[in-house]
């Protein structure tokens, strides 16, 4: 709970959907996502429940969960390469929507 106070520091408003996505009422109509997480991060779970129920309600979704890295290991790419994978799997996804 320490994490959230520095994301969302009003308690009322955590429970916003803006601030924490699983808690919307209604998954549908929300625009195609790809959704990457980190093997060892907290709120990796949030993240592929929060896929599941895109995928639920109709949403086009793609997750790629990123084994062996942790929180934010996106801006690590002096550290792993598992950075610049990831980004190109983003890229890819990103230019496969565009082209729609």
């Amino acid at each position: 709970m320490k994490y959230i106070s520095f994301y969302v520091p009003q308690k009322e408003d955590r429970k916003n959907p803006c601030a924490s996505p699983l808690l919307a009422k209604d998954f549908k109509n929300l625009l195609d996502i790809l959704v990457v997480t980190a093997e060892i991060d907290p709120p990796r779970d949030e993240g592929e429940a929060y896929d599941e129920k895109l995928n639920e309600a109709g949403v086009q979704s793609k997750i790629i969960r990123v084994n062996g890295v942790t929180h934010g290991f996106i801006t690590m790419d002096k550290i792993t390469n598992k950075a610049d994978e990831a980004l190109n799997q983003i890229s890819l996804y990103l230019q496969s929507e565009f082209k729609k």
